[in-house]
């Protein structure tokens, strides 16, 4: 397996070298600001770029290039495999509560001999995350690992994307299953918060909506601490 790092800005250009000896990439994970994934010079890019790998990514709100993080491109990890394959599906998510049947209809397509790992992406503003990896789980066979994450829109949480192939959409849910029977796969996550300001009750959400705090708007009181 190789993995290859590079950025892609806005002007065109690209920085990072493929390494020598680098297999052809199968699987690209591509990071970037919402207008960014969106642009059209972006898809000629890594097409031109990456002939036949599949595209998969989503909008954020900073991306890791190498041991750093940045707001300025598009990271884009190129990975080729020894002897393993890729396969893409998505779904549409019709509103929060499909983010379980969403879950349910990746796996479904995906599932097949020698599936070892599911990766997920989904716009983040429109399903229930928790939910979601449910679904993903229940239909999955056994032995078979899930990671994924939420696409982000920096701080504005309006509109986030799922680049999915050719596809670049809100309201999408994707996921790319890795095949291969010596395929080896691991991982780890950190999380948290860290408390600040004062205690506050919350008085209404539905899901994973927040809506109020103490009786009011919670976006009110977000934007007064900004």
């Amino acid at each position: 397996m190789t993995v290859d790092q590079l950025q892609w800005s806005p002007d065109g250009a690209w920085s990072g070298q493929v390494q020598a000896g680098s297999r052809p990439a199968q699987l690209l994970l591509v990071f970037g600001a919402t207008e960014r994934l969106e642009d059209p010079a972006l898809a000629a890019a890594l097409a031109h770029r990456f002939p036949g790998a599949v595209r998969f990514g989503c909008s954020t709100a900073g991306e890791i290039v190498g041991t750093g993080a940045t707001d300025a491109g598009v990271a884009v990890t190129a990975l080729g495999f020894d002897a393993s394959t890729v396969r893409l599906a998505t779904t549409p998510i019709a509103d929060l509560e499909d983010s379980r049947a969403a879950g349910r209809r990746l796996m479904e397509q995906l599932a097949a001999d020698g599936l070892a790992h599911v990766l997920t992406l989904c716009d983040g503003l429109s399903v229930n995350g928790s939910q979601l990896a449910e679904g993903l789980a229940s239909a999955a066979p056994d032995g078979v690992a899930i990671t994924g994450g939420l696409a982000g829109d920096g701080t504005a949480f309006g509109h986030a994307v799922v680049m999915a192939g050719a596809t670049v959409a809100s309201g999408l849910a994707a996921a790319v299953g890795l095949y291969g029977a010596g395929l080896r796969v691991a991982c780890a996550s950190l999380g948290g918060w860290d408390p600040f300001g004062p205690e506050r009750l919350i008085t209404r959400s539905r899901g994973h909506v927040l809506y109020e705090l103490d009786g009011q708007s919670a976006l009110g009181l977000h934007a007064l601490s900004r």
